[in-house]
Protein backbone atom coordinates (compact mmCIF):
# COMPACT_ATOMS: atom_id res chain seq x y z
CA UNK A 1 0.00 0.00 0.00
CA UNK A 2 3.03 2.37 0.83
CA UNK A 3 4.28 1.93 -2.81
CA UNK A 4 0.74 3.23 -4.48
CA UNK A 5 0.50 6.05 -2.29
CA UNK A 6 4.39 6.80 -2.76
CA UNK A 7 3.49 6.85 -6.38
CA UNK A 8 0.12 8.60 -6.20
CA UNK A 9 2.45 11.50 -4.18
CA UNK A 10 5.04 11.26 -6.73
CA UNK A 11 2.83 12.12 -9.76
CA UNK A 12 0.75 14.98 -7.90
CA UNK A 13 4.21 16.67 -7.40
CA UNK A 14 5.21 16.19 -10.66
CA UNK A 15 1.77 17.34 -12.08
CA UNK A 16 1.87 20.41 -9.51
CA UNK A 17 5.52 21.44 -10.41
CA UNK A 18 4.83 21.34 -14.16
CA UNK A 19 1.43 23.46 -13.75
CA UNK A 20 3.95 26.07 -11.36
CA UNK A 21 6.90 25.57 -14.23
CA UNK A 22 4.61 26.47 -17.01
CA UNK A 23 2.78 29.76 -14.98
CA UNK A 24 6.49 31.04 -14.76
CA UNK A 25 7.38 30.37 -18.36
CA UNK A 26 3.83 32.17 -19.26
CA UNK A 27 4.59 35.22 -16.65
CA UNK A 28 8.14 35.27 -18.32
CA UNK A 29 6.87 35.51 -22.25
CA UNK A 30 4.00 37.88 -21.21
CA UNK A 31 6.77 40.34 -19.31
CA UNK A 32 9.18 40.20 -22.24
CA UNK A 33 7.36 39.36 -25.81
CA UNK A 34 3.76 39.76 -26.00
CA UNK A 35 1.46 41.21 -23.53
CA UNK A 36 -1.25 39.21 -24.32
CA UNK A 37 0.23 35.25 -23.99
CA UNK A 38 0.37 37.19 -20.05
CA UNK A 39 -2.78 38.51 -19.82
CA UNK A 40 -4.54 34.94 -21.38
CA UNK A 41 -7.14 33.48 -19.31
CA UNK A 42 -6.82 35.94 -16.66
CA UNK A 43 -10.51 36.85 -17.42
CA UNK A 44 -11.62 34.08 -15.76
CA UNK A 45 -10.35 35.33 -12.84
CA UNK A 46 -11.60 39.05 -12.51
CA UNK A 47 -15.40 39.36 -11.41
CA UNK A 48 -16.85 41.36 -14.09
CA UNK A 49 -20.55 41.35 -14.39
CA UNK A 50 -22.28 38.89 -16.49
CA UNK A 51 -24.20 39.53 -19.91
CA UNK A 52 -27.92 38.80 -18.88
CA UNK A 53 -30.12 36.29 -20.65
CA UNK A 54 -33.59 38.31 -19.83
CA UNK A 55 -34.63 41.26 -17.65
CA UNK A 56 -35.56 40.15 -14.03
CA UNK A 57 -38.38 42.24 -13.77
CA UNK A 58 -41.54 40.49 -14.66
CA UNK A 59 -42.54 43.10 -17.53
CA UNK A 60 -39.81 43.09 -19.19
CA UNK A 61 -39.13 39.78 -19.20
CA UNK A 62 -40.02 39.38 -23.12
CA UNK A 63 -38.30 42.12 -24.39
CA UNK A 64 -34.90 41.12 -25.83
CA UNK A 65 -31.55 42.52 -23.28
CA UNK A 66 -30.29 45.84 -25.14
CA UNK A 67 -26.39 46.25 -24.89
CA UNK A 68 -24.59 49.12 -26.04
CA UNK A 69 -21.89 48.84 -29.07
CA UNK A 70 -18.97 47.81 -26.56
CA UNK A 71 -21.86 44.79 -25.47
CA UNK A 72 -22.21 46.44 -22.05
CA UNK A 73 -25.70 47.19 -20.61
CA UNK A 74 -27.09 50.48 -20.52
CA UNK A 75 -25.89 52.04 -17.53
CA UNK A 76 -22.92 49.80 -16.87
CA UNK A 77 -19.54 51.61 -16.90
CA UNK A 78 -16.50 49.79 -16.59
CA UNK A 79 -12.85 51.66 -17.31
CA UNK A 80 -10.81 49.64 -18.94
CA UNK A 81 -7.03 51.01 -19.86
CA UNK A 82 -5.90 51.00 -23.34
CA UNK A 83 -2.49 50.84 -24.56
CA UNK A 84 -2.22 53.69 -25.90
CA UNK A 85 -3.89 56.07 -23.56
CA UNK A 86 -2.41 58.16 -20.30
CA UNK A 87 -5.53 57.73 -18.06
CA UNK A 88 -3.87 54.80 -16.14
CA UNK A 89 -1.06 57.24 -15.26
CA UNK A 90 -3.29 60.15 -14.68
CA UNK A 91 -5.38 58.08 -12.06
CA UNK A 92 -1.93 56.93 -10.44
CA UNK A 93 -0.93 59.99 -10.01
CA UNK A 94 -4.17 61.10 -8.78
CA UNK A 95 -4.63 58.18 -6.18
CA UNK A 96 -0.88 58.72 -5.05
CA UNK A 97 -1.67 62.49 -4.02
CA UNK A 98 -5.23 61.48 -2.64
CA UNK A 99 -3.24 59.25 -0.24
CA UNK A 100 -0.67 62.02 0.45
CA UNK A 101 -3.33 64.73 1.18
CA UNK A 102 -5.01 62.02 3.57
CA UNK A 103 -1.49 61.31 5.20
CA UNK A 104 -1.06 64.90 6.02
CA UNK A 105 -4.12 65.52 8.14
CA UNK A 106 -3.77 62.63 9.92
CA UNK A 107 -0.31 63.58 11.00
CA UNK A 108 -2.21 67.36 11.77
CA UNK A 109 -5.10 65.95 13.15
Amino acid sequence: MDDLEDLLYDDATVVWRVIKLKSIIKGIIGICCSKNIGEFGLGLLIDLPKPLDEYQEDDLKERAVAYDSDNEAPGQKIDRYKDDDNKEAYDTRYVISQMRLSQISLQQG
